[in-house]
């Protein structure tokens, strides 16, 4: 398998977040990209892929996590923890090829829990991709090189636990 080189490609875009404090307890933190990728030049073995998007670059994503903790007496604290992560529709390979995409998907991962003084011990109970969002992270393309199917990685599954916890 030979290597492929891209005659040229262009891409315009722009990030942006913010972190702040609302409350003493109270911590957030939004961030948005924008992604407009795509190959000017790109001729190939496989035909002219000119004009198809950058692999693994959708055009949007956003994430967004809260941090709340109610302090209680004898110095334990509650703590409530969630994030949002959203990723636009993208390409696993520079083809563009329908069946080689990943749609936008959202993952939704939460904690709450308790500490105690000085937050020598806690104890939570936390979520990971909390609503079983089924997702796609990487297509390979080594399977097609042989004549045969696309190998795929996918995302973890919903995952949910309880940890517990000491600082020495």
């Amino acid at each position: 398998i030979g290597r492929i080189n891209a005659g040229e490609a262009s891409a315009t875009g722009f990030e942006t977040s913010l972190n702040g404090e609302l409350t003493d307890n109270f911590l957030v933190s939004v961030g948005y990209a924008y992604h407009d990728g795509q190959y000017d030049n790109f001729r190939t073995s496989a035909g002219d892929l000119s004009g198809n998007r950058l692999r693994l670059a959708p055009k949007h994503t956003f994430s967004a996590a809260g941090d709340y903790r109610w302090p209680l007496a004898n110095g334990m604290t509650l703590r409530l923890q969630g994030t949002v992560a959203y990723r636009g529709q993208h390409y696993f390979n520079d083809d563009n090829l329908p069946a080689e995409q990943q749609e936008a998907y959202t993952l939704v991962n939460g904690a709450f829990g308790v500490s105690g003084p000085g937050d020598r011990w806690y104890a939570e109970v936390w979520g990971n991709n909390i609503f079983d969002e089924e997702f796609v992270i990487d297509i390979g393309n080594t399977g097609k090189s042989f004549g045969g199917l696309s190998t795929a990685i996918r995302g973890e599954p919903g995952f949910y636990g309880v940890r517990l916890g000491a600082r020495f």
